[in-house]
Parts: structure tokens; C-alpha cells; sequence
């Protein structure tokens, strides 16, 4: 008799756990549905090089915005986020990073997706949406004008005599970013904040910092000197933009720049809502002039190809038929054989291979290995590829990294010379 109470007491448990788990999940389900979808105005500032797709709110039924935006190598489709909003989504095309902007279109938990950024990107976006079979019949393309004139120039800036306060000279090294500084600053008149990608965010942009020093209009810091870091995230209040070179080398070759890539660094000048109601654009070479004009007046070319890079599931699975843990040999294999739609390109994984090779060294699992070979390290940066070997031969003997066995505390040192602040980029970036 008392084990046919106990055994029913068990299914009285376990009928009520079903009933609890079932209510509780279409109370979820049907918050998510609970929405009020209204339209929201943004404001964008590149005249023709803007568009909004699928823009709305919605609410929860507390009323409250469950609006949120963030950039693609913030999500994953994991997260639960109603409204995520990838920017300048015209880095689909990016031969090394492009996929992480493909993977948030393709695999993002979301009821709407909202992407903003070159129109060049709208015709490839919408071949993929029909591919997926997502609910295109009701995708909005907005454009958008820029909101303060931008005024080319035709006359170049030939001498550093001829800066004036709330110019952004830009150039694309560290050594010429400094080389323009000093020269700047020895004409008595002005000094300079400067701002490029290998700095620190936080000094790029914290309270008393480069970036708000030059935008305090009390600092004395007065003029910028950057590279084409300002282009994507800083809102600065600069009057004219000074190129001084439409070259740059790009981890291949010199190259001239884009397109987009003109008119997303000429666009920083006058922004709306700035101190500087106009804009004005110009090079230090009068033979770059032409083509900064054209550039400016010509459309973006229409993107035709998104990157793509295997989950680590995928990669676990294709391992699975090759009887390896070699995660170099895998994406070797992967990426010579993997046949793609014209849609998509895969992404350049000569960085992750030579990660590959030296985790294959040590007695990590494949997914160790995965995290280490998709982690964000320069490995023709001699102090940061030293800086993964030792976190990687720590993580495998202790199963954890202890900074302070890869770091000896209070022996940085203030730089005294280039080599010297490259050197303590390079330990930051670890």
C-alpha cells in the first residue's frame, strides 16, 4: 500500500510540473507576441549613404521599449534580444570579419531585425532574406539625407600654418600620426588629441581623454590628429576634415580608399547636433583632390558577396568525418573544399590557421581549440602571439589562465619612444 501511494504522489508531481513548465512558457511566448509595432524616426547623417530596414518598437506588456541596440560581435543566436541593430552592415564584405556581421542577419533569435548603413548593402541583404524565406513582403527601406551640409573643397591645406581650431587631420600610421602632431604643436598655435584604432577605447574616448579633450571646447587640445578609427563610433565636434594621403595599406597591399570608406571619414565634419553646423572636406595634396571629389559624388558599389565562417558545430561535425583533432587540418579542409551560393565568401582564415598551429601543439579538446583560433589576436604582433602561447599552455596544464603568471605587476613604464608605446599597445591588446 505504501509504495502505491509513494507512486502515485510521484505522477501527481509530475503532472504538475508539466502543467507549471507549459503555463510558464506560453506566458513567455506570449510576451514576446504582445506588441506594438511603431515606427521610429531615425536620425542618420550621410546623404544617400544611409537606409533603415524593418524599424520598429516594440513593448512588452508592461509597456515597457524593449528596443536595444548593439554590434554584431555583441550577439549570437543564443540571445533572446527582440530588436538587435547591427551597424554599418556594409561590412558584410569584410574579408576577415565580415562573417560576424553575416551570422547576426542569419542567426539572431529576434522577432524583427534592424540594420542601418550603406544602401550598397540593401540588394545583397535581400537575396539572402529571400533564401531564408523570412518574411520579406515586409521589409522597409528607408532613406535617409545627411542633416548638415558637407562641402568639399578645391583648395588643399599645404601647410600645417593653415590648421585651425576643430580640424581632423587624418593619416593611417601610428609613426605619421605622431610625425603630425609634433609638427602641428611647434607652430605654437594649437595642440593636438590624437585618435587611432591600437589605442585603448578607454583612452580613446574616456572623460578627459583624447577624443573629449578635442571635443571640451574649454581644453586647449583643439585639433585631432586620428586615423579612420573616427569613421565608425565617435561622435566628435570637428569642422573640416584634412586628408592627408587617399592611401592606405590594408594588411595586403597600398591601396587607395574606397568609396565608402571616403565618405564615412569625410562624413565626421559638421555632424548634426555638433558645434560646427558645416562641414567642410580637403586633402594636404592638391593631386588628391579629384579623386576626393568624385569619390564624394559617386554611389557606393553595390556589395555582391557576405562572409561566412563555420559555428563550432559545424566544424565538430565535418571533424567527425575526417577522424582528426587536428583543428588546423580542419579548416584547411574546410575551407578548400566548402562550396558556397555567389552570395557568400568564405573568410579569409589565414590568421586562424596560424593560431591553429600552435594550439594543435598542446592538449586542448577541438572546442578549447575553437576559442583560442576565433579570438581577437594580431599573430604577426610578436608580443601578442607570446602573450595567446602563454595563455593557451596555462589554460591546458590548469585548466584556467592566472594573469599575474603571465604579467609581473608595476613593471609598465610611461613609453619614451614609438617602439616603446607599440610595445605597450601590444600588452593592453592582451
Amino acid at each position: 500500500m505504501l509504495h502505491f501511494f509513494l507512486l502515485l504522489l510521484l505522477l501527481l508531481l509530475i503532472i504538475f510540473r508539466n502543467i507549471w513548465t507549459s503555463s510558464n512558457s506560453q506566458s513567455l511566448k506570449g510576451l514576446l507576441k504582445e506588441e506594438d509595432q511603431t515606427p521610429s524616426a531615425l536620425e542618420l547623417s550621410h546623404k544617400s549613404a544611409t537606409f533603415a530596414l524593418l524599424v520598429s518598437v516594440n513593448k512588452n506588456k508592461f509597456g515597457k521599449e524593449t528596443l536595444r541596440g548593439c554590434s554584431p560581435h555583441q550577439l549570437t543566436s543564443q540571445n533572446l534580444i527582440l530588436e538587435p541593430s547591427p551597424t554599418a552592415n556594409m561590412m558584410l564584405g569584410c574579408r576577415t570579419r565580415g562573417f560576424s556581421f553575416t551570422r547576426a542577419l542569419l542567426g539572431i533569435s529576434a522577432d524583427e531585425l534592424h540594420l542601418c548603413g550603406d544602401p550598397s548593402a540593401v540588394p545583397l541583404i535581400q537575396e539572402i532574406l529571400k533564401v531564408t524565406r523570412d518574411d520579406i513582403e515586409y521589409t522597409m527601406v528607408q532613406s535617409y539625407e545627411r542633416l548638415s551640409p558637407l562641402v568639399p573643397l578645391d583648395v588643399p591645406v599645404r601647410s600645417c600654418s593653415d590648421i585651425k581650431t576643430g580640424d581632423c587631420i587624418v593619416t593611417f600610421s601610428r609613426r605619421k600620426i605622431y610625425k603630425l602632431k609634433r609638427h602641428i604643436e611647434n607652430g605654437g598655435k594649437h595642440l593636438c588629441s590624437v585618435v587611432y584604432g591600437s589605442l585603448p577605447p578607454e583612452t580613446r574616448t574616456r572623460q578627459g581623454l583624447q577624443a573629449t579633450m578635442f571635443n571640451d571646447a574649454t581644453n586647449e587640445f583643439d585639433v585631432l590628429v586620428a586615423s579612420d578609427a573616427i569613421g565608425m563610433g565617435l561622435n566628435l565636434n570637428i569642422s573640416r576634415i584634412i586628408f592627408s594621403t587617399l592611401k592606405k595599406f590594408d594588411g595586403m597591399e597600398e591601396r587607395d580608399l574606397t568609396v565608402p570608406e571616403v565618405k564615412q571619414i569625410a562624413g565626421r565634419a559638421g555632424r548634426f547636433g555638433s558645434k560646427f553646423p558645416d562641414g567642410e572636406v580637403t586633402c594636404m595634396d592638391v593631386n588628391d583632390l579629384p579623386l576626393l571629389h568624385a569619390s564624394l559624388k559617386s554611389p557606393s558599389p553595390v556589395l555582391e558577396r557576405a562572409g561566412l565562417f563555420p559555428t563550432f558545430d559545424l566544424l565538430f561535425m565535418y571533424s567527425r568525418l575526417h577522424l582528426t583533432q587536428s583543428l588546423y587540418q580542419i579548416l584547411e579542409h574546410f575551407e578548400e573544399n566548402a562550396k558556397l551560393s555567389s552570395n557568400y565568401f568564405i573568410t579569409d582564415c589565414e590568421a586562424m590557421l596560424k593560431v591553429a598551429a600552435v594550439v594543435d601543439e598542446l592538449p586542448l579538446g577541438l572546442h578549447d581549440k575553437f576559442l583560442f583560433v576565433t579570438s581577437p589576436v594580431d599573430m604577426n604582433d610578436d608580443i601578442s602571439s607570446q602573450g595567446l602561447i602563454q595563455f593557451a599552455q596555462s589554460y591546458a596544464k590548469q585548466g584556467k589562465v592566472q594573469l599575474r603568471e603571465i604579467f609581473t605587476p608595476g613593471t609598465l613604464q610611461v613609453p619614451q619612444s614609438q617602439t616603446a608605446l607599440k610595445e605597450l599597445e601590444s600588452i593592453y591588446k592582451i
